[in-house]
């Protein structure tokens, strides 16, 4: 039988700190992490990103994300991190740019639906924009944020009705 990879959990157990918003305790996790297995580096870049995307850092965050592509770059969620930096930034195209590439990969991913809805919203791509947002809602309904760009996006095309729709259900998921 073979012996569980400590890194593999420690590195679960920091993602889950990260989520925690429990950055400090993540940081030293990862610190650890760095010593046991060098194999993990690439995620361990990927975390820190993610990390300092949070903590509104996104340069360093994507110098990180840079380092972590060239290993892991099959993950859409990678590419989701790198434009929500770049969201962060507003640097809308190149938002556009990571969100589409997570979709190449996995064309059902709610969540570079969403990003790339934002990403179209924020440079008024308005229709482009609803398209990959109901994408994203018709994947994960409950999800408010994604409910409320939509929202956004019907007001800004007038279309009041649609927009009070997705507002109602932003309350209801987020109240």
């Amino acid at each position: 039988q073979k012996t569980p990879n400590i890194a593999r959990y420690a590195l679960k157990y920091a993602e889950c700190l990260q989520k925690l918003r429990k950055f400090d305790t993540c940081v030293s996790v990862i610190e650890q992490i760095k010593k046991l297995d060098k194999k993990e580096l690439p995620h361990l870049d990927f975390l820190e990103g993610v990390l300092l995307v949070s903590q509104n850092r996104p340069r360093k965050a994507l110098l990180l994300f840079k380092k972590a592509m060239e290993v892991i770059s099959h993950m859409p969620d990678l590419h989701i991190k790198v434009g929500e930096a770049f969201i962060k930034l507003k640097e809308w195209e190149e938002a556009k740019n990571a969100f589409s590439q997570a979709l190449q990969i996995d064309p059902e991913n709610a969540g570079a639906h969403l990003g790339l809805g934002i990403a179209l919203l924020r440079h008024d791509k308005l229709e482009d924009a609803i398209d990959h947002l109901l994408s994203s809602v018709s994947l994960i309904f409950n999800n408010a944020l994604a409910h409320y760009f939509l929202g956004e996006a019907f007001y800004r095309l007038e279309m009041y009705e649609r927009a009070l729709e997705a507002f109602k259900v932003v309350t209801t998921y987020q109240p």
